[in-house]
């Protein structure tokens, strides 16, 4: 078995069509910020019913939880609706890369 990153979190959104592309941009450049402060990268979906869902890997959840407070950005976010955020640890992992 391939060893697995020690934890996830899945975030969602429902994103208006108009605010797609704002968001996405400025997804892409919290992911930077925060893989400089020890996160995995993410990667981000959308799924057949409109939601938006990312999932992020990082080493464990106090390198999650450190980057997220030294990473507050004055840069607002474009509108969306912020959904239940699941948090994952994983047991195997066999994503290819």
């Amino acid at each position: 078995m391939s060893e697995a990153p020690g934890f996830v979190a899945i975030y969602r959104w429902r994103i208006e069509p108009k605010n797609v592309a704002a968001f996405r941009d400025r997804w892409l450049r919290e992911t930077e910020r925060l893989k400089a402060k020890g996160g995995m990268g993410s990667l981000l979906a959308v799924a057949d019913d409109g939601t938006y869902h990312a999932i992020a890997l990082w080493p464990d959840r106090e390198t999650r939880r450190q980057a997220f407070d030294q990473s507050e950005s004055a840069e607002p976010w474009p509108p969306a609706e912020r959904l239940e955020t699941t948090m994952l640890t994983p047991l195997d992992n066999l994503w290819g890369g």
